[in-house]
Parts: C-alpha cells; structure tokens; sequence
C-alpha cells in the first residue's frame, strides 16, 4: 500500500531506461491461454481461473480490460447474497468464498454426486453466466488448478452455464475452451503482453 499513489512505474522506467508494463497474474495467463488456444482472432473472450481463487480476465475488441486501477474482471470478490464467510480479501460473502479452494485430489472422482459439490458447480457456472449476460460476450476459457483436477465435471459445467443464459442464440454461440495448467504459462503470457505492448504481432 506505500506505493499507492505514487508514479513509482515511471520513474523506475526513466531509471532503468527501459519500458515496464503492469498486469495482473490473471492477465498474464489469459494472454498466454488465448495464443495456445488459438483465439487471437476472436474479438471478444472471457477467462475465468478457478484454483485456490477465482480469477477472471476480460477482453473486449482485441483489448483486455483493466479498468480505473487494475482490478477489473475480480469476479471472485463480487458479494453473493447466500455466502457469509469472510473471504481472504477481508471483506464478508464474496463468490471466491464458495467456489475456489478446493485441494482434494479425487473431489470430483469420489463425491461428484454429493449435494455440495453440485452446488459448488451451480455457484460457478451461475456466476460465469452472470458475466456472459452482462457483457454478451459467449466464447469463454476456463482453467485452473480445480477445473484440471481428474473427473472435474465439465459436461455438467457447460449445461449449467447454459441454463442460465438469457436466450436461444447466447445459447447457440456459448463456446468453451480449457486451458491446461503449467507453472511457465503466465511467464510466457507476460513475454507475450510486453511484445504486444512494444507494439509486436503476436
């Protein structure tokens, strides 16, 4: 927080006469998974990283959005009227509360059909769906630890998703691409955002 405030980025830049860029882990991952998943020309594309978090990404016409401060597309920290447990961030309810965390290896194998684990699904999809209604924008990647976990239900992921999308033709145009989980790609996302920040093709 002593940062906060201050023009520290330029200020190192003109030190070290070089360029710096900032984004947030998120973006980085996004910016790598579009490439490897081949989506560089799909104007339009939501992330959504469930692991011991819930991260999103937003790009809207070829640009990701960060908005006033950095912080857009923290969809884990918006507030859900059933969650009243207080989230990492400090504050009380946040959707992260209910849908991130999640370190048993066979979760998925051994108890897909426990109550807890079909609402823990119904509460992600719910709110990718929210997301998806309110920006129109129906090409999404989902990754993460939890989603790469073994057995992880993405069938049931995407019908979900589907249910609560407003109408037939979000419906129609919903498409999903996964995105696997390596400890490099959001190194490699960072080298691709400052080529495309140098003004570099991707």
């Amino acid at each position: 927080r002593k940062l906060e405030g201050k023009d520290y980025l330029n200020r190192l830049s003109l030190e070290l006469k070089l360029p710096i860029y900032v984004q947030k882990d998120t973006g980085f991952l996004f910016t790598h998974d579009i490439h490897s998943l081949h989506l560089e020309n799909v104007p339009s594309v939501l992330g959504f990283y469930l692991g011991t978090g819930f991260g999103n990404a937003i790009q809207i016409d070829h640009r990701i959005i960060t908005g006033d401060y950095g912080s857009a597309g923290e969809i884990g920290h918006i507030p859900m009227h059933q969650a009243h447990d207080v989230c990492g961030c400090g504050s009380i309810g946040c959707v992260e509360t209910l849908t991130s965390g999640v370190k048993l290896k066979q979760l998925f194998t051994l108890h897909a059909e426990n109550p807890l684990v079909k609402e823990f699904i119904h509460n992600f999809a719910m709110t990718i769906a929210i997301e998806i209604n309110l920006l129109d924008v129906t090409q999404i990647i989902v990754g993460g630890g939890v989603v790469n976990m073994v057995d992880f239900p993405r069938h049931s992921l995407e019908q979900e998703i589907k249910g609560f999308l407003r109408n037939d033709v979000a419906r129609a145009t919903f498409n999903v691409s996964y995105a696997t989980s390596a400890v490099e790609n959001g190194i490699i996302g960072a080298g691709i955002y400052a080529f495309q920040k140098l003004g570099g093709n991707s």
